[in-house]
């Protein structure tokens, strides 16, 4: 190649330079072949359901449900891949959603996947999920009943927020921490109960859960945030079972209505020199040692009570999980505060009040 050519073949590398920095490439610039991504999607609809396949990564997302859907089952795999995925507000369209099915192929339910689904009363999360995002079950107003997974370490934002037909919930032992307002505005919410692994509690977890009448920190609790349960109107009892719990300083974090010292309404029961006499004693509440009780049962009430755990076969499995640990024995002092208190007159009351017959 002589010099001429050279300079030719220069100019026309130097033009087709700026070219492609005036021209983007596209796809529609590749042939027809060319693989752009590791990640490219494939969209499938199959029934109800709407598909992203990644035939590269080898699984497959829910990322669309049909709007007018009533009862879905997701499978398990579509076209051979696995199904490991809910997508971002998947479901959250879904206004006439009565029940869905969750394959154990599921391992992640993404951000408000089911939120707004104001017509689902039921769900069971199989133990394969490990991870649940911020708001994924927002404002899903009737729903009454939800089995949690038992691999999740912690409840994203606003999870379970709005939930106001949620009566119960039963934290699993993976769960050790719970971040902000998860329980929100959950109104019918009468029990809680954690578990023995629960480490720090977010701000207004369960703020504005306004039947809460009665709750039980477990001695792992080591944080508990601003306004946690501001807002929960008829709240009686708080049980803090860690003595240097950490409670945010504020009147309203254990449901206190005044900052003026005047929450005698609420007792709080903890040990003696711990954080939560000292919380008790600056923000006006009413506070007690653990163990000790307004009020005794007498002895007629004690053989009702006893009588009518023979006969349901209750003993002091409170919780129906058929072993007998921790969250049974926050139940039974949840029960004699309840009691001491005046606001269940025997132990039938009390189990029927909180769905643990």
């Amino acid at each position: 190649m002589n010099f001429y050519e050279t300079q030719k073949m220069l100019a026309v590398v130097s033009a087709l330079c700026m070219m492609c920095a005036v021209v983007p490439l596209t796809q529609n610039s590749f042939p027809e072949n060319t693989v752009l991504s590791a990640n490219a999607v494939e969209t499938v609809t199959e029934g109800m359901l709407t598909f992203h396949e990644y035939d590269n990564l080898a699984y497959a997302t829910v990322a669309d449900c049909n709007q007018l859907a009533i009862d879905v089952e997701i499978p398990s795999e579509i076209d051979g891949l696995p199904v490991t995925i809910i997508d971002n507000y998947a479901f959250s369209t879904c206004t006439s959603l009565v029940s869905v099915t969750i394959p154990d192929s599921v391992t992640e339910i993404k951000n408000s996947a089911f939120t707004g689904c104001t017509s689902l009363e039921s769900i069971k999360i199989p133990n394969s999920v490990t991870k649940i995002g911020q708001r994924a079950f927002s404002n899903c107003s009737k729903l009454s009943s939800i089995t949690l997974p038992n691999h999740v370490e912690k409840f994203e934002s606003y999870t379970f927020s709005g939930c106001s037909g949620l009566t119960a919930i039963s934290i699993p032992d993976s769960v050790t921490k719970i971040e902000n307002d998860v329980f929100r505005n959950c109104s019918r919410l009468t029990s809680v109960t954690f578990s023995e692994n629960l480490e720090s509690l977010g701000e207004y977890v369960f703020a504005d859960c306004t039947n809460l009448k009665s709750i039980v920190f477990p001695k792992s609790v080591a944080h508990i945030g601003c306004d946690t349960l501001g807002g929960c109107s008829n709240l009686k009892s708080v049980y803090i079972l860690n003595p240097y719990c950490t409670i945010y300083e504020r009147y309203a974090t254990l449901g206190g209505k005044s900052s003026t010292g005047s929450n005698t309404n609420i007792t709080v029961y903890g040990e003696e020199n711990s954080t939560a006499k000292a919380y008790a004693e600056k923000y006006g509440y009413t506070f007690y040692l653990l163990g000790t009780e307004p009020e005794p049962a007498t002895e007629s009430e004690t053989n009702n009570d006893i009588a009518y755990m023979n006969e349901n076969q209750i003993m002091i499995d409170f919780n129906n999980d058929k072993e007998i640990n921790a969250k049974d024995a926050a139940l039974l002092l949840v029960y004699a505060a309840e009691k001491g208190a005046g606001n269940v007159k025997s132990l039938e009351e009390f189990c029927l009040k909180n769905n643990l017959k």
